[in-house]
């Protein structure tokens, strides 16, 4: 589930989130092997590419 969290974390934009998700996940469940990658992908810099395009970012919306 912490996995879960970090990916649709990392998917809205917000790496630092997701990277705080990834690294329990990866502590609960030693060397899960998804989370590591995330985290690597993360702490790379890499960002996801629906959270680079204006059409598909992540928007709250405000009612």
């Amino acid at each position: 589930m912490l996995t879960l969290m970090g990916w649709l974390q990392w998917l809205k934009g917000r790496g630092s989130q997701a990277d705080r998700y990834l690294k329990l996940a990866a502590e609960d469940v030693t060397d899960f092997r998804l989370a590591v990658l995330l985290r690597e992908l993360i702490n790379r810099g890499y960002i996801a590419d629906v959270a680079r395009d204006p059409e598909t970012a992540y928007q709250r919306r405000l009612i």
